[in-house]
């Protein structure tokens, strides 16, 4: 098996693993995922998402232990598929978007404006937008 099909079979398990937690969690929650409770109530006001993210993170203290271990493996699962864009797309992120801004989206907001252009496997390992939320 060459390294790029390794990494893109790695890539599929990760995924697999992720998406099989995700309804646990759920239906431990009556539907609801371990962190809803917490953000009615400490960020009402953030929409879903990266604003409600942050704002979860700034009231760490105040936050369920079942939201805070949800906030903890969710932070693992994109570090992990930080690493498999940043392998899978070392070449893409070189030639297009080594000096990207956060206000432009960063690297993955890059990636995202040249998808017709990247190679199938830098394709395959870039997350489906939206895909960060806790």
């Amino acid at each position: 098996m060459s390294g790029t099909s390794r990494r893109i079979w790695c890539a599929g398990l990760l995924l697999a693993a992720c998406l099989s937690i995700a309804p646990t969690a759920r239906a431990q929650t009556g539907g609801l995922g371990p962190c809803t409770m917490d953000a009615r109530a400490l960020c009402p006001d953030a929409k879903r998402g990266t604003a409600r993210h942050r704002c979860l993170l700034e009231h760490d203290a105040e936050l369920s232990t079942s939201c805070r271990d949800h906030l903890k493996q969710r932070q693992a699962q994109r570090a992990t598929r930080r690493a498999a864009v940043w392998s899978a797309c070392q070449e893409e992120i070189d030639r297009w978007c080594a000096i990207a801004t956060v206000g432009e989206g960063g690297v993955m907001g890059c990636l995202r404006r040249k998808t017709d252009e990247l190679s199938p496997a830098c394709r395959d390992a870039l997350p489906a937008r939206g895909d960060t939320a806790p």
